[in-house]
């Protein structure tokens, strides 16, 4: 069974773009058709009216446009340039300027990331968006008490807004104490513009997800690889979920190579049809590492994955950790090393996570020695080409 995207563009935001259209100008009606594409989930019809709009002059809206629009597309590396260009060419954007700290992010760099933000909130301090984007890595990187703070310091000096509401109650999923305060202010959640995607929600009939984590797919498309004491569990229902919000229902099978193997796989109801081969990385891979996840897997928000450095570390024969704490919601989360080849699934832990071998290849390896010289590649390119294989995994009670 295959969920479909219900399309999510609200009666009052056609009725206000219809009337604005009327007395638009050609590049405000494409990006007004722009931001209808991005709203209903269409990114690459949004990429397209946004460059179109670009082209036709100069207008902020439509760059900043077209770098939400490429990021949700899988356009990782052009977003960036974007992103970058407008903000060099507009520091008076706090709107560009959060969007580069959000990519810069996505990229690893999270204290630049911050720093950007908590300066333009100084410089702008009744601009929203910095403090949307500082909310959103706060949450990712595990400072959701932070995030809260911040988002009711902010309410309460102008009000509610609707992606700070929606960000507090992605953050109380990692800080349930902190569901007091400002949150009856956020009671009437109105559709944000932050970051415009709009996922799917889960299927209503499931209710709330019982335990989420991480998976990478495999196998062209028809499996997904997480860890195991994340599903194997009875009476359940597991789906899986793209950073585009297509989601797909999955089935525990049988791990024929190895019984004992803590990963376990999930075959899928369809393919995801946009998939890459992933490269293992030789036996006794270590060093320099990346996790790609999503820290509030249980979360129906549109998100896009958070790279999170890190050092593989030997630990005995056939074991690796890596020398950074994840989250109980990263359970699953594939470890790459610095080529991007995959060294395996994180299994967390408040200090070093280990990571879990899969048995049997997902794709052909690099043969040669471990220690040989292998070329870095840039994160821009790792992340673009990996983090759409890279998903949420939700487990459900089982309809009765």
């Amino acid at each position: 069974m295959r969920y479909k995207h219900p399309g999510a563009a609200t009666c009052c935001l056609m009725l206000t773009l219809a009337s604005a259209a009327r007395s638009a100008t050609p590049i405000d009606r494409l990006i007004a058709h722009a931001h209808e594409a991005l709203a209903r989930g269409d990114a690459p019809a949004a990429v397209g009216l946004f460059e179109q709009a670009a082209s036709r002059g100069e207008s902020i809206d439509a760059q900043v446009g077209e770098v939400r629009a490429r990021l949700w597309a899988g356009q990782f590396r052009h977003a960036v340039t974007i992103a970058t260009d407008v903000a060099g060419e507009h520091p008076e954007s706090a709107e560009a300027q959060a969007l580069l700290a959000y990519v810069e992010d996505r990229s690893g760099y999270t204290k630049q990331a911050l720093e950007r933000l908590h300066r333009e909130q100084q410089l702008h301090p009744l601009e929203i968006a910095p403090a949307q984007a500082e909310a959103e890595i706060l949450i990712d990187r595990h400072a959701a008490d932070r995030a809260i703070e911040l988002i009711d310091r902010r309410i309460a000096g102008q009000g509610p807004d609707g992606d700070l509401c929606r960000l507090r109650a992605r953050a109380e999923l990692l800080a349930p104490a902190s569901r007091t305060g400002l949150t009856a202010h956020c009671s009437t959640r109105t559709a944000g513009q932050w970051l415009e995607f709009r996922a799917p929600a889960f299927p209503h009939a499931l209710g709330p997800p019982v335990a989420a984590g991480n998976g990478i797919i495999i196998q062209d498309g028809g499996q997904v690889a997480t860890s195991k004491r994340l599903v194997d569990r009875e009476s359940a229902e597991v789906w899986v979920r793209s950073s585009a919000g297509e989601m797909h229902r999955a089935r525990l099978v049988a791990n024929a190579n190895d019984p004992t193997s803590e990963v376990a796989l999930l075959s899928l109801d369809a393919p995801y049809v946009e998939s890459h081969h992933i490269q293992s990385a030789p036996e006794g891979a270590h060093g320099l590492c990346f996790t790609l996840s999503y820290p509030v897997a249980a979360s129906s928000d549109a998100m896009l994955p958070v790279v999170t450095p890190c050092s593989a570390l030997k630990s005995g024969t056939a074991s690796l950790q890596v020398n950074v704490p994840l989250s109980p919601s990263e359970r699953g989360s594939p470890v790459f090393d610095a080529q991007g080849r995959l060294l395996g699934l994180a299994e967390p832990s408040p200090s070093r996570s280990r990571v879990l071998r899969l048995t049997g290849r997902p794709s052909p390896t690099s043969e040669g020695d471990p220690s040989d010289a292998v070329p870095t590649i840039a994160m821009s390119e790792l992340y673009e080409r990996l983090s759409p294989l890279v998903v949420q995994v939700l487990v459900f009670r089982e309809p009765r």
